[in-house]
């Protein structure tokens, strides 16, 4: 039986399906998706992130984020998802 490499619909990360027509890598991922595609209001793909800076803490994001081009807030959003790919991997 010849396995296929796949792209979970709902967490974007590669499995190997035994089925031609698997979508999800897992039971909880089918289960979120087909939660989001009943309420894609709820479930658009996007969380919102809320967080304080102590006022030396945003000058270093406002000063990194000038070295490489960008604004604080593209900055901290660039941290926060390293972050996040650091926690998958």
């Amino acid at each position: 039986m010849k396995k296929r490499e796949k792209y979970c619909r709902n967490c974007g990360e590669t499995f190997r399906s035994k089925r031609i027509d698997a979508k999800y890598c897992s039971v909880s991922c089918r289960g979120m998706g087909n939660r989001a595609r009943k309420k894609p209001e709820l479930y658009d793909g996007t969380m919102s992130v809320e967080f304080s800076l102590k006022p030396n803490e945003y000058l270093k994001l406002l000063k990194d984020g000038q070295i490489i081009g960008i604004t604080p807030e593209d900055y901290a959003q660039t941290i926060c998802k390293e972050f996040i790919n650091n926690l998958k991997n």
